[in-house]
């Protein structure tokens, strides 16, 4: 009864140390940067701003690229998708799957812990996750919603797939540091950079048009982090070999008799 129980902790102990919260489904829309589903990507560099997708991602809408000026990729390219083609079901799905989620309502957006929220108002100036885990934050306010001069910063182990923001509202991003996945189910999304800097860690996935301006010297780049592997507690790593340990010996005081 000792022995089972000292090799059940020892497991429990292997599972606590090794077991983290699967990364959120993306599917297919892991290849995208920036994608609409039933309109089109539009892209304005007015003056001397720049528009740069980074690590390989691509840019992809229903319709055919309707912007003005090019769209710098660095290892990627822009699709265009069919609809009812497997991107476009891709992100029906994920929508679908997003709007079912209940939540916590947030009352302050300090120390928050992995989880699935809801928020009605836009977040402060400056945001700051930890993982390892995955944030899913549903935005129920009754209208846009506009992240300006906000800066979300993850550590932990936390990626910027790991942290979903959905938002069945229009949405517009200026002069910002933003992390997550940033899903606009029901209409479309403007990513601004007029004059500053927005670095986008993260996708931009909408039902309707995307639209990105880097105007006057404004430069907007699209990056995304990988997940880093999450380094087990010490407190853990120390269960797992208590519990191994303490059943070793019992087994050999028992084989002795």
């Amino acid at each position: 009864m000792i022995r089972s129980a000292m090799y059940t902790l020892g497991l429990l102990g292997l599972t606590s140390a090794l077991s983290f919260a699967a990364p959120i489904p993306l599917g297919l829309m892991a290849d995208y940067a920036v994608f609409s589903a039933d309109g089109f990507v539009n892209n304005s560099n007015f003056g001397s701003g720049t528009t740069t997708i980074n690590n390989g991602l691509d840019a992809g809408s229903r319709f055919a690229f309707g912007g003005p000026d090019a769209i710098v990729f660095n290892g990627g390219a822009y699709n265009t998708v069919a609809f009812n083609g497997a991107e476009y079901n891709a992100f029906y799905n994920l929508t679908s799957t997003l709007n079912a989620v209940v939540g916590t309502s947030i009352s302050s957006w300090v120390g928050l812990t992995p989880g699935e929220y809801t928020f009605a108002a836009p977040p402060p100036a400056n945001v700051s996750l930890s993982g390892p885990g995955n944030y899913v934050f549903k935005y129920v306010g009754a209208t846009a919603l506009t992240f300006s001069g906000v800066n979300i910063t993850l550590s932990g182990g936390l990626s910027s797939d790991d942290v979903i923001w959905y938002i069945p509202q229009d949405v517009t991003v200026v002069n910002s540091v933003f992390a997550g996945v940033l899903v606009i189910d029901g209409n479309g999304a403007t990513v601004d950079a007029n004059g500053g800097t927005t670095n986008f860690n993260g996708r931009v996935l909408a039902v309707d048009t995307v639209a990105l301006f880097a105007w006057n010297t404004g430069n907007l780049a699209f990056n995304n982090s990988d997940p880093i592997e999450a380094v087990p507690e010490p407190s853990s790593v120390i269960l797992v070999f208590s519990g191994l340990a303490v059943g070793a010996i019992i087994r050999r005081r028992q084989s002795s008799r």
